[in-house]
């Protein structure tokens, strides 16, 4: 049988009876076939909705997005279905993932192709699935195309389209925000107030929204002079050179995606803190992407430590008032000022800037200041206070004793003494009464006599008197005086006369320079006697 319908089957016989009569018959026999249908290739394409969980032949999707789809044949006919290849066009806005199940025989850009060695039987079927990448907006309809024969002759084909829906972007931005975390409102704002000596903590965000790829990151942090970086940034570790703190991210983001950055700083002086943060990289090498935000630690000027000074060293005497003073630098003014002068610990001798004190016997003293400003906050500061004994000039001297009576150039010894009232040793200065005096001599303990000597030149009256001085350089009254009588010595007076009459009468110059050498005799021995 080789079609359908009712097939009738007719035969005739002829012949001839010796040659004489011609015979004849006919009969029909019949074989009704019927129709058989027509061999059949169905294909389906659909894609995978994420929403409902089905396959369908559309769905929406967003630039970036993984799209499944599914190719199913079904062969319906007698015979075998066999030779069987299929393709698959990619429209310019899908990629595919080079993951389909079963592996495709080939590739050629956008074009995907299987030729599958299946044999399929009336009611059989197979399925491919595979991924593609959204890479641009725009309806992406996806086309599969199958071929094959049945039983080797007769060609069969099918084809199904899956769409793709991606609404337009716009164009491809980088966001960034820069937060800092208020401890008191438990949240990250865009500014704090903060005092020197806290820790604050940064957050930086940003985002991509472009249609490819964002890679190739730089994350600047310029730190102001008043913030310090504190090492504990996470997820990832930045390189720190001084104010600036940087990361470079090995990785990338595709639309949508987001990364944040923490890191801590240390507030080291005052004043409007801004931290900028700029973030730059590029888009599939094509477009440069950059971005800027700023986060603000404001901090008030702190007055400088308030610092207590009580002035000093200071010197008084016994019994009476020395002059205190004390002062104070930094703070926050007014300020309140207490003194301890009895070394108790205790600050309760005095009250004030400027005041004064007694102490009542000799010797070196600590006083204490406590300086408190208007916040409460308090310094101290110590001075050295040195209580004497008032001082005395001494006495005035004895009058001086020695011989009232001499001669010229020849040696006299005097003496005296003082009494100092502090008991003080003493200096002692005579006063020969020819213009000379001996100089300060000592020092002698108090009360005690001491000598001098003194050699006059010229005869004449002479007073002689002494000064005294403490080793203070207080000075006593000058002694009453000691009046002596200074005569020539015999040898001088001749030697006068003999001069004058050398020069009346030269030629006897012989004479004369004799005489001359026995006077010097004389006066040698005169002297060496007294």
């Amino acid at each position: 049988m080789i079609s359908e319908g009712i097939n009738t089957n007719k035969v005739n016989t002829t012949g001839w009876e010796c040659g004489i009569h011609r015979l004849y018959c006919e009969d029909t026999a019949t074989v009704i076939v019927k129709k058989t249908p027509s061999p059949e290739l169905q294909c389906n394409k659909t894609v995978w909705d994420p929403n409902t969980h089905k396959w369908v032949e559309q769905i929406n999707a967003d630039i970036g997005a993984t799209v499944r789809f599914n190719i199913t044949l079904t062969y319906a006919g007698d015979g075998h279905f066999l030779d069987i290849h299929v393709k698959d066009i990619l429209p310019a806005c899908l990629q595919y993932a080079d993951n389909a199940s079963p592996v495709e025989t080939g590739k050629n850009n956008s074009i995907i192709f299987w030729n599958l060695s299946t044999i399929l039987m009336n009611g059989q079927s197979i399925s491919i699935e595979f991924d593609a990448l959204v890479i641009s907006s725009g309806t992406n309809i996806n086309i599969a195309n199958i071929t094959g024969y049945v039983n080797c002759i007769k060609p069969l084909s099918c084809e199904d389209t899956a769409t793709v829906i991606v609404a337009e972007l716009p164009p491809p931005d980088l966001q960034c925000e820069k937060k800092v975390w208020d401890s008191d409102t438990k949240h990250w704002v865009e500014q704090i107030n903060a005092e020197i000596g806290d820790t604050v903590r940064f957050k930086v965000t940003f985002s991509y929204w472009g249609s490819l790829a964002f890679y190739n990151i730089w994350v600047n942090d310029t730190l102001p002079t008043c913030l310090q970086y504190v090492d504990n940034a996470t997820p990832y570790q930045p390189v720190v050179n001084g104010k600036a703190v940087t990361w470079y991210l090995v990785l990338f983001i595709k639309y949508g995606q987001n990364i944040s950055l923490e890191f801590d700083a240390l507030v080291i002086s005052s004043g409007e803190n801004i931290n900028v943060v700029n973030i730059s990289g590029w888009e599939c090498g094509i477009h440069r992407l950059y971005c800027e935000d700023t986060a603000t630690v404001l901090v008030e000027k702190q007055p400088d430590p308030l610092v207590a000074d009580a002035g000093g060293p200071y010197t008084g005497y016994v019994s009476e008032s020395v002059q205190i003073a004390g002062s104070a630098t930094g703070g926050v003014s007014p300020f309140t000022y207490i003194w301890d002068f009895n070394n108790d610990g205790v600050y309760d001798d005095g009250v004030g800037v400027n005041l004064t004190y007694s102490w009542s016997s000799a010797g070196s003293y600590t006083v204490h200041l406590k300086v408190i400003d208007v916040t409460g906050k308090n310094n101290t500061d110590i001075a050295q206070v040195t209580v004497n004994v008032r001082n005395s000039p001494p006495n005035k001297p004895n009058t001086p004793e020695g011989s009232a009576s001499g001669k010229t150039k020849k040696v006299l010894t005097y003496s005296s003494g003082a009494v100092d009232p502090n008991n003080d040793q003493v200096y002692l200065l005579f006063d020969w009464g020819d213009g000379n005096t001996s100089g300060w001599l000592g020092p002698f303990n108090s009360g005690t006599a001491h000598e001098a000597i003194h050699t006059w030149i010229v005869k004449g009256s002479y007073s002689i008197k002494v000064k005294a001085k403490d080793t203070h350089g207080q000075e006593s009254a000058w002694s009453d005086p000691l009046t002596i009588s200074i005569a020539r010595g015999i040898s001088e007076q001749y030697m006068l006369f003999l001069e004058k009459m050398k020069d009346r009468f030269p030629a006897l110059e012989k004479v004369f320079a004799a005489l001359f050498n026995i006077l010097e005799i004389i006066k040698l021995n005169t002297t060496n006697v007294g």
